[in-house]
């Protein structure tokens, strides 16, 4: 006679060395960003990409304001965000047109899984980008029980959830809503103050044995206004006289089918559809008390984005990766900037159509042994716009000299297409006909090559070192003058440009790394940079991202108190301070900028002068009481202990009659408290 009875289950996981990354195919200059690890991270504060600026190779001027980072002297605009194998929009608050930074990370840690983040010489299946790839992945929800986590702090609130979707399916729903408390104050007469929100979730559905469904989305708005003073006699410096408005918007919706076929072959299928809106406008207010545009900055898409691969193991030797994406945008932009000599609203972009990006790859992974391996692989990328086509090889080897020592190589040639907008700058000459002088311009192109090397010094510590140098070519720079696209942050100045620039990266990155081990840990990260580009046949500059030196050190303690049957109550403490070089700039021309009165650059001297030194200290405190069903913790973040700033801006002051500086936001504590249940 049958008996029914259920017994307790297990799951058996596979341990990965902490650190490496989940695509099996890159070799080198890639990491698993763990998310216990980003809460450890001391001004982080909980943000992915934030967090990512701890790396080695990885630089940011370290402000609270903005989160746009550098890797190895490239301009932030050559990082992409991937996600379940297709490109992902610009996913932060307050994102400036044709960049990949803001302020926050739309999504929050509540979703995040361990995500890859590629710095150089990355795999055949990731394309359009010359600089960094962050294959972002979110968590599968507790399939099990619901469980709920509530935050609440300086910056906003935050709300999980996770759950079971039904009690007689595997099906399971996660959810995560945040909302700015500051945006609370519009409601009692500021609305001056910046607010965000966004929503994100992930429904997961295991349709057989073989087959899942993922649905995930995520949604986010922010926006910031600034009001010009109305009394002409309080004007003391030309930003009095602004009325600044800039806010962006992104909502998305994709799924991601896998299935298992015979013969060891996984397929997977991606469709993403999105909408992304930026607005970066100023009013300008004469002494008359009437206003004019000064600038317009309207820019929204609607990306289209499909993706089908196929993962075929042959043996356990030799594995193949195979397939193909496409990305279809529908463009709007618009800019002007007002021309004071000229008294009318100069039209630079004027723009209504679409752009295909096509891209297709394959890579092979052969193990000779457990000790030595190679990664050959090819990428293929066409952009319709201007007809460009880009095959671009890849390889890389590891090799294990002994169970503690390893070394790797890799080599990639990569491409990256320009903003929409650029194909389509227009100016127009004295009779009135209208030019397009960059709708032919070439992919920009680097070779990355990287040499590596990494030890376990003991059970809990690990050293790695990379030397890399990245060469640039087919650089988009204005004929005959200093201006490049290398040192772009965002889309702010759009020029007539040609394929005639240049750029090389040269650095050594180095990690020392203490694993959490009775309760502490650290980490020192280490960099040299070496970042110049020139135009045509001019002599060497330093880019804007040329920032010599990058020394971060990272110290932090866990103390258990009180541990007791169904309780255990944690505190815990994390530092890190930062050393960063000077970022180069070019100073103003104070007579044409009179003259003009806006801001005009001594581009003859670009990039000669150079900021002082930062020294950033980030320091977090942590109080956790853990219960049978329950966990709350309160958190004291402070960024910019030493309220380090760089200059955001270099701007002619029309009220001064000179130069101002407008720095980044310094220091700045978080404080929050959360219930976990």
């Amino acid at each position: 006679e049958q008996a029914l009875t259920e017994l307790e289950s297990i799951d058996v996981k596979p341990q990965k060395s902490r650190g490496l990354p989940l695509n099996e195919m890159a070799a080198i200059s890639a990491i698993s960003i763990d998310v216990e690890d980003i809460r450890k991270l001391a001004g982080g504060l909980d943000d992915p990409i934030r967090a990512a600026t701890n790396l080695p190779g990885v630089n940011s001027n370290g402000s609270f304001s903005d989160n746009f980072i550098s890797i190895r002297g490239n301009s932030p605009r050559a990082l992409k965000y991937n996600i379940e194998g297709v490109e992902l929009p610009n996913p932060t608050h307050f994102a400036r047109i044709g960049s990949a930074g803001g302020t926050f990370t739309i999504f929050s840690l509540q979703l995040l899984d361990n995500s890859d983040f590629f710095i150089g010489a990355f795999p055949a299946e990731y394309g359009n980008a010359i600089g960094g790839v962050l294959d972002t992945r979110f968590r599968k929800g507790n399939n099990k029980k619901n469980e709920f986590a509530i935050q609440i702090g300086t910056l906003g609130l935050d709300f999980a959830a996770e759950g079971p979707l039904s009690a007689n399916s595997k099906a399971s729903y996660l959810f995560n809503a945040r909302y700015a408390v500051v945006g609370l104050a519009r409601l009692i007469g500021y609305p001056t103050q910046p607010t965000y929100s966004d929503v994100s979730f992930m429904f997961n559905f295991p349709l057989s044995n073989s087959s899942n469904l993922k649905v995930f989305s995520i949604l986010g708005v922010s926006d910031r206004l600034r009001t010009a003073v109305e009394d002409p006699n309080e004007w003391e410096e030309d930003i009095d006289r602004y009325e600044l408005a800039l806010n962006s918007q992104m909502y998305t919706l994709g799924l991601a089918y896998t299935r298992l076929l015979p013969n060891e072959i996984l397929l997977k299928f991606t469709a993403l559809g999105a909408f992304a809106s930026q607005t970066d406008n100023k009013k300008y207010t004469l002494a008359d008390l009437s206003t004019i545009n000064r600038q317009i900055n309207e820019y929204n898409s609607v990306p289209l984005s499909a993706s089908l691969s196929a993962k075929h193991q042959y043996n356990a030797a030799l594995v193949n990766k195979t397939g193909a994406s496409i990305n279809l945008t529908q463009h709007n932009y618009m800019a002007q900037r007002y021309n004071f000599l000229q008294n009318y609203n100069d039209t630079i972009v004027n723009s209504i159509g679409s752009s295909i990006t096509a891209k297709a790859f394959t890579q092979w992974k052969y193990s000779f042994n457990k000790n030595l391996s190679i990664v050959p692989g090819l990428h293929i990328l066409h952009h319709n716009v201007n007809n460009a086509w880009s095959v671009e090889p890849r390889f890389s080897i590891a090799y294990k000299l002994n169970e503690k020592n390893k070394l790797a190589a890799a080599y990639g040639l990569h491409s990256q297409t320009e903003e929409y907008a650029v194909y389509n700058y227009q100016f127009s000459d004295v009779s009135a006909n209208t030019y397009f002088p960059n709708a032919n311009l070439n992919l920009a192109k680097a070779h990355h090559i990287v040499l590596g090397y990494e030890t376990v010094i003991s059970l809990n510590h690990r050293l790695t070192f990379e030397a890399y140098y990245q060469s640039l070519f087919d650089v988009p720079v204005e004929a005959g003058g200093t201006f490049s696209t290398v040192n772009l942050s965002e889309l702010d100045e759009i020029r007539s440009l040609t394929n005639d620039g240049s750029g090389r990266n040269i650095g050594i990155d180095m990690s020392f790394e203490r694993f959490t081990d009775n309760g502490l840990y650290y980490i020192l990260n280490a960099s040299w940079i070496n970042s110049k580009y020139k135009v045509e046949e001019q002599d060497w500059r330093s880019t804007e991202f040329d920032f010599g030196y990058n020394v971060k050190f990272l110290l932090g303690r866990e103390y258990t108190i009180g541990e007791k049957k169904n309780k255990r109550n944690v505190f815990s403490w994390n530092s890190t301070i930062s050393f960063i070089g000077g970022t180069p700039y070019t100073p103003l021309d104070l007579e044409q900028s009179a003259l003009q009165q806006e801001t005009v650059f001594n581009e003859a001297l670009a990039y000669s002068e150079r900021e002082e030194g930062l020294i950033v200290w980030d320091f977090t405190v942590i109080y956790r009481t853990n219960k049978k069903t329950r966990s709350n913790y309160w958190a004291l973040q402070i960024k910019n202990l030493l309220s380090s700033a760089n200059a955001v801006y270099r701007e002619y002051d029309t009220v001064t009659g000179d130069e101002a500086i407008i720095p980044s936001s310094s220091f700045f504590p978080v404080l929050s408290y959360g219930l976990e249940f």
